[in-house]
């Protein structure tokens, strides 16, 4: 039996979900970077890598960080020097999706 052909509008959905899983595989990338700065230099950042890395494998540990990190109410609430860095990254992040 032949394999079923996907119809044009499933096969533009499917594109647009793998060019988004790269576009947030760079992104971890640029936030692994980052978290492996950061976790030294804040406790509270430190004590949630270590949980979730725990938890998870360390990629896992870093996805589950940046969802964290990434909520605006949590950025706003951390350290100034953190928050700098991690608008720097949002901002950065979304000229390349430009």
């Amino acid at each position: 039996m032949a394999p079923k052909k996907l119809k044009l509008e499933d096969q533009t959905k499917v594109k647009k979900e793998i060019s988004e899983d790269q576009t947030r595989i760079s992104w971890t990338t640029d936030l692994v970077n980052t978290l492996l700065e950061l976790r030294y230099e804040d406790e509270i950042i430190e004590s949630k890598f270590r949980l979730a890395k725990n938890h998870f494998d360390t990629n896992q540990a870093y996805n589950t960080l940046s969802l964290a990190l990434f909520d605006k109410t949590k950025i706003n609430a951390g350290p100034k020097k953190l928050q700098d860095k991690l608008n720097k990254l949002q901002k950065e992040y979304r000229e390349k999706k430009k």
